[in-house]
């Protein structure tokens, strides 16, 4: 059984959550502002004080929500009790984050944020009497497809006692001045703009809910547990489809002015790659976690036409010298200029892009995309050198800059579209100043010649284990990026930061560096998924 909270007339779309004006109004959003706060929990400090309460279980919200949501975002406060000391041990390594969440292990989120968010906006309310007794562990935000023109909000919530939820959270309501939509089921209460549009998205789920949707199922194992987590359904496509649409018929109303003044036609629809891609859309989603003393986000999405390189970048990265302090890797896909040129031509025009192809060969003497792709080769990595600059000053001077490009592939074919590019633009690569030095597949460039010796030689930054944690799937991806920062870039960090900070501000920014470790992203393509991961570990 289910009760329904009905009203006379047909409520109003669920308030923004934005910050108003003093008022009638800016009352009644904080507050329900404050209730959305509650039951969904943001990331950051929502994410850590969540587990507080780590005894929560039952039903997910995909299990109340039916299959024709759209998106929802939800918190799972129900993965393994391990998750909050790790919450813990990460989140409050940072001073800043410890000073203004202003919460410890024992706080519960849910009272933090009626004393805090709702409390002085909503007089009367008590967390211990008015919300205690009824709200559960689990909650989510979602848009579901109804049938109409537009998606319904929705708004999920795991109950422990359903008629108290219903009395209850009309004071809620009540208090923000302005009534919405609800309906409380045996597990959940679902609000939304209408007590209609509740009263369907509820029986909706019960007959057939999101949970047992098989491509739901497959991009939520993909992306694996955590404190939060997202998924957007294939049917999103067509929602963002139509917006792109009525951005690109105005775009057309103008099409004919463009092209009396253009040499040659454009295309009708710039967004048309777009179009494409999003008609293949197979769905994503992703989960945030804790673990290993850090922050993990990973992101599952079928990958479409999306290739990487056939060589995996970690292959390039694994052989820069341990104490690489930054590395932005990539890896490219075979006749990936071709590729990119089609592209342009679809979005651009042809006769528009042929001119640009023509004026590259009359002006700078290239063959496009065939030098493109001899320049770059296989793939590039951006590196900067473990060994910090003594000060700030020290940057003055381009050649104590200790980074470096290399391009991977056939060093004499970059090599010699680099001197078609000297030539066109009648200077020198040394007046830069830019060194350049072969090393095996790869060509480098870099001011500093000691930074060039250094790459030159085979390294072991894949050995690492501050590597290895941050960017645990590198052998596999086709992009990577990495950092670290030790004490001296530290340092060096700060002293750049200085010259618009003041003493105190440039002594919070250091203290706020000292726990973080490293940063690592990772793209990689299997099987035709698409996963992306991001890591961030602490001292």
């Amino acid at each position: 059984m289910s009760d329904l909270h009905d009203s006379a007339e047909p409520t109003q779309p669920l308030p923004s959550f934005e910050p108003q004006p003093e008022g009638g109004r800016g009352r009644r959003a904080a507050v329900v502002g404050g209730v959305a706060a509650l039951v969904v929990a943001a990331l950051g400090g929502a994410a850590f004080a969540a587990y507080s309460f780590l005894d929560g279980g039952g039903p997910r919200p995909e299990d109340a929500l039916p299959d024709t949501t759209v998106a929802v975002l939800s918190v799972d406060l129900d993965p393994h009790a391990g998750q909050k000391i790790e919450a813990i041990k990460t989140l409050r390594k940072f001073p800043a984050l410890r000073k203004q969440l202003g919460l410890s292990s024992e706080d519960d989120l849910r009272r933090y944020i009626v004393d805090k968010g709702i409390k002085s906006d909503c007089e009367g309310i008590d967390y211990d009497r008015d919300v205690k007794p009824w709200v559960g562990k689990r909650a989510a935000f979602a848009a579901v497809d109804l049938g109409d023109d537009q998606p319904a909000p929705a708004l999920v919530v795991q109950v422990s006692d359903a008629a108290r939820a219903t009395k209850d959270f009309g004071k809620l309501a009540d208090c923000a001045g302005e009534d919405f939509g609800y309906v409380v089921g045996e597990d959940y209460l679902v609000a939304s703009d209408s007590d209609a549009h509740a009263r369907k998205i509820l029986d909706a789920g019960k007959k057939k809910p999101l949970a047992d949707d098989a491509t739901f199922q497959k991009w939520d194992g993909e992306a694996g547990d955590g404190v939060a987590g997202f998924y957007i359904a294939p049917r999103a496509a067509r929602y963002l489809d139509d917006l792109l649409a009525d951005f690109g018929n105005g775009f057309t109303e103008f099409d004919d002015e463009i092209s009396a003044g253009a040499s040659a036609p454009v295309a009708d629809d710039p967004l048309d790659p777009v179009h494409d891609a999003l008609r293949d859309f197979h769905g994503a989603a992703g989960a945030l976690k804790f673990a290993d003393g850090g922050l993990e986000l990973v992101v599952a999405a079928d990958a479409g036409k999306q290739k990487l390189g056939d060589k995996p970048i970690g292959e390039v990265v694994d052989r820069l010298p341990a104490d690489t302090a930054l590395v932005l890797g990539i890896s490219f896909p075979k006749h990936f200029g071709s590729t990119l040129l089609d592209q342009a031509k679809a979005q651009l025009g042809e006769a528009e892009v042929q001119e640009f192809l023509d004026d590259a060969r009359t002006e700078a003497g290239l063959d496009l995309p065939g030098d493109a792709e001899d320049l770059l080769g296989d793939a590039l990595t951006l590196s900067v050198s473990g060994d910090a600059p003594s000060s700030a000053d020290a940057l003055d001077n381009p050649t104590e800059l200790p980074a470096a490009l290399a391009l991977h592939g056939d060093p004499d074919k970059s090599l010699a579209v680099l001197h078609k590019l000297e030539k066109a633009l009648g200077t020198s690569l040394s007046d830069i100043p830019l060194e350049t030095k072969k090393s095996g597949d790869a060509l480098l460039l870099s001011p500093s010649e000691d930074y060039l010796g250094e790459l030159a030689k085979k390294g072991s930054l894949g050995d690492s284990d501050v590597f290895r944690q941050a960017v645990p799937d590198a052998d596999h991806a086709g992009m990577v990026f990495f950092t670290v920062i030790d004490e001296d870039w530290r340092k060096t960090i700060v002293d750049l930061a200085s010259s618009d900070l003041s003493p105190s501000e440039a002594r919070t920014l250091a203290e706020n560096l000292k726990p973080f470790r490293a940063l690592g992203l990772s793209s990689t393509v299997k099987d035709g998924v698409g996963r992306f991961e991001l890591r961030i570990t602490t001292r």
